[in-house]
């Protein structure tokens, strides 16, 4: 159980790396884990937790400027998060894969503005961007399971301000959209 939030630094690559969702169960209470991320760090990756009861924006992924790339979120499962299990902000690609969402609200929200250092309207860069689809400038969400069996209709990704992802060899079952705005 954790008392306090998480941040891991820009300027830190670490590896998180648990026994395997099941096995080494995080819960989160008010609390939550912010990696920021800039373009030169060192990788980051967190695997093999299960976090339980977290808040909004369980895992933040946050980068404050351009071209973050080297980030990776696999073999966890989000378990009574709300509303968002991961929130991405800013100009930051990574992989998410081999996670399990069961029902979360929002499991996945990306937004591409970086906190009032974006080139006019939030989002406007990355609309001025050219377009790579399946290219590196993106986050990859693969193999990932996300199941909603509850009344409220949830979304597996909500975008805004421009957010690009892939979204690939996924399984998505019960009441599941996608949002973008």
């Amino acid at each position: 159980t954790w008392t306090s939030n998480v941040t891991v630094p820009a300027n830190k690559g670490i590896r998180l790396i648990g026994a395997g969702a099941g096995n080494t169960n995080i819960t989160l209470g008010p609390y939550r884990l912010t990696l920021q991320t800039r373009e030169s760090n060192a990788p980051v990756r967190v695997s093999g937790f299960r976090f339980i009861n977290g808040p909004g924006s369980a895992l933040t992924i946050n980068s404050r400027n351009m071209g973050a790339k080297n980030w990776r979120i696999d073999h966890c499962e989000w378990v009574d998060n709300a509303p968002i299990a991961i929130f991405v902000s800013g100009y930051t690609w990574g992989v998410i894969d081999n996670c399990n969402f069961p029902n979360i609200e929002r499991a996945i929200f990306i937004e591409f503005r970086c906190d009032g250092q974006d080139y006019g309207v939030p989002g406007d860069h990355s609309w001025a961007q050219p377009i790579t689809m399946g290219g590196p400038d993106a986050v990859y969400i693969e193999d990932c399971y996300f199941n909603n069996t509850i009344s409220y209709p949830g979304k597996v990704i909500e975008t805004r301000a421009g957010g690009r992802y892939v979204f690939r060899h996924n399984t998505v079952r019960g009441w599941m959209g996608v949002e973008t705005h």
